[in-house]
């Protein structure tokens, strides 16, 4: 919940730098693609302890895939997305992600799946009508009363590209001998900034005014 409170205050935040203080609440997934866009951008290699940045690369697994919970297929990470068909309220927001590196052509770095928030909302929408099966009933409000579901299922795959932000932490890994330690570059949430991903590839194009993360600090979050 926390990375959830840490990604509307940041994505508020961006919005007023960049279209003034008239930004309006937006739903989790959305807050996530306005991080990554309007975050700027750094190589991996140019990152420094604490550092607070936008990477982007190839998504490389490092733990067991998971499967997605319709499609069935095997992934680093999903996003199920459900919304009412007739109102387009969003019904389900629901996403689950492994550990997995960035790759850029400067270096590398691990993004942590604690706390991370993954949007994934490119998949083509699935319109679905009474009477629902019941592998969607099951994810759907029990006081939901509506006529049919629109849903997305977005997956992040191995070797696709990825877009990351977060914050660069170096932590030491241990190699067979105590001399062969070495420090590795991982992604992390904190309390102020969140840890978010998303494999969209119309966030391949940063926006042209870009927030360096140090803008943010001392900005009002009302």
């Amino acid at each position: 919940m926390l990375t959830v409170v840490a990604i509307g205050l940041v994505s508020v935040l961006v919005l007023r730098l960049v279209q003034g203080p008239r930004a309006t609440a937006v739903s989790r997934s959305e807050a996530v693609r306005r991080v990554l866009r309007h975050i700027a951008r750094r190589p991996i290699a140019e990152l420094a302890e604490g550092d607070a940045a936008v990477v982007r690369g190839m998504a490389v697994a490092v733990d067991e895939p998971i499967v997605a919970p319709l499609s069935g297929r095997s992934c680093i990470g999903y996003h199920l997305l459900i919304r009412d068909s007739l109102t387009g309220e969003i019904l389900v927001d629901y996403a689950r992600c492994q550990r997995f590196f960035v790759i850029d052509d400067t270096g590398e770095v691990l993004v942590r799946s604690m706390g991370l928030e993954l949007a994934a909302t490119e998949a083509p929408p699935l319109h679905l009508w009474l009477p629902l099966p019941p592998y969607v009933l099951r994810w759907l409000p029990p006081s939901w009363r509506g006529q049919g579901v629109m849903i997305t299922e977005g997956v992040l795959m191995p070797d696709a590209q990825v877009a990351a932000c977060g914050v660069m932490q170096k932590t030491l890994v241990a190699g067979d001998l105590y001399r062969e330690g070495h420090a590795h570059c991982v992604l992390v949430a904190s309390p102020t900034f969140p840890l978010v991903a998303s494999p969209d590839r119309d966030l391949e194009v940063p926006s042209p005014r870009p927030v360096r993360p140090e803008e943010l600090r001392g900005q009002p979050a009302s």
